[in-house]
């Protein structure tokens, strides 16, 4: 228990319920219990509330290749209307992602490097034509290839664009060009890569914080929303990873 400077009491584990106003933090369903187990280099968690905190049934995507510098992943059903809204896409564009980019499993947003640029990725119910982007904005449309993928780039402002490519049976959308190229790299097991942490079961929600993130105490609440007494315990975590399944929780923050 070097790492985790922790009375005797606590590191036999520790019991408690979330209140209200903690829960609300995340739109849980109060109150959750929380079981956590402390070890010489993890903290681990689970509990339960007693009504589904998020609802779903998604495939794992454990071992999916993500950049290395990655900093946070979350998984969940639908955040393809989100991160348009936060782009402040024009109407056009957020229809045609709207429309193409339904997904028949979970959808990925992986947040990488200093920058935090962003990649997007979605498993289709359909696989859209890409090339039907130009259309929405021919002036700011261009095209590259990487190897034999198709990159199709949209300028959406004088400071922004966005990358667009199919590789298998996902759909990219990704912050930057050199992104878009990397990914490609990673998929076709051309670059180094991390993997996202193993899960052994279908899920309804997952949060992945990775080296340097969890010094964050907004980021490393929002994996746990654990009380103020476990969080001190967080300083220089290098990963953690948050699991929903309906009405469970469970995770781990590693040091």
């Amino acid at each position: 228990m070097q790492k985790i400077q922790a009375n005797q009491d606590i590191q036999k584990g520790v019991e408690f319920q979330l209140d209200a106003t903690s829960s609300a933090k995340l739109a849980f369903a109060a109150p959750i219990t929380i079981k956590t187990k402390f070890q010489k280099d993890a903290i681990t968690f689970q509990g339960e509330s007693q009504i589904p905190i998020i609802s779903g049934n998604l495939t794992s995507p454990s071992g999916f290749g993500l950049p290395q510098d990655t900093n946070m992943v979350i998984y969940q059903k639908d955040l393809v209307q989100n991160l348009a809204s936060k782009l402040q896409l024009q109407k056009t564009l957020a229809d045609y992602l709207s429309q193409n980019f339904k997904s028949q499993d979970g959808q990925m947003l992986i947040f990488y490097g200093e920058k935090n640029d962003f990649i997007l990725v979605v498993k289709p119910i359909q696989i859209p034509d890409l090339h039907e982007l130009e259309t929405i904005l021919k002036s700011s449309y261009k095209k590259e290839t990487e190897g034999e993928v198709d990159i199709h780039i949209l300028k959406i402002s004088d400071e922004q664009s966005l990358s667009f490519f199919q590789l298998n049976d996902h759909l990219y959308m990704t912050s930057t060009l050199d992104g878009a190229k990397n990914m490609i790299k990673i998929q076709n097991s051309q670059a180094a890569s991390l993997k996202f942490p193993p899960i052994n079961s279908n899920i309804s929600f997952a949060f992945f914080v990775h080296e340097g993130e969890l010094t964050n105490e907004q980021a490393f609440a929002y994996i746990t929303n654990l009380s103020p007494t476990v969080q001190k315990y967080a300083k220089g975590a290098k990963e953690g990873l948050l699991v929903i399944r309906d009405k469970q929780i469970s995770g781990y923050i590693n040091f």
